[in-house]
């Protein structure tokens, strides 16, 4: 007997077509959490961030609305000063990030990449590698060597 898995899980970027006919359930409005990232990039701009990446799983929860099962289990946020963020994490995740997001689509980390070589692939990706990236310092989810 083969058993299948759905194809979110070897990565990568999935939409809300994955839930089929569920229903988003947001603890707040789209706008409270466009509203949330305006003030964050006026802070941004204010340091000449050009992206920030949010991996403390309560920031992320701030400006998303998901919150991980797996406490510091490698979710990122990253949001540009201009255009759309990003929200990553674990594969088995997608489904609960997009359900519960505000976001359209979130991308799962790649199979036979470290969390920070696909960030930083995904950061090429969208132009930012020559960027001011903001980081969380005082995270516990961002080590020294991740960093």
């Amino acid at each position: 007997m083969t058993v299948e898995l759905h194809p979110s899980l070897a990565g990568g970027p999935a939409g809300r077509d994955i839930l089929s006919e569920l229903h988003r359930e947001l603890a707040f409005t789209v706008e409270e959490y466009r509203d949330r990232l305006s003030r964050v990039r006026l802070a941004m701009r204010e340091r000449g961030v050009d992206v920030l990446l949010l991996q403390e799983p309560s920031n992320v929860l701030y400006v998303s609305g998901f919150q991980s099962f797996a406490m510091y289990g490698g979710e990122c946020f990253v949001l540009p000063l201009e255009g759309e963020p990003s929200l990553i994490v674990h594969p088995p995740e997608l489904g609960t990030a997009l359900l519960h997001s505000w976001l359209d689509r979130a991308i799962g980390y790649a199979d036979g990449q470290s969390h920070e070589e696909f960030l930083a692939g995904v950061l090429r990706d969208q132009g930012f590698g020559t960027s001011e990236i903001g980081v969380e310092k005082a995270s516990i989810g961002l080590t020294a060597q991740s960093h």
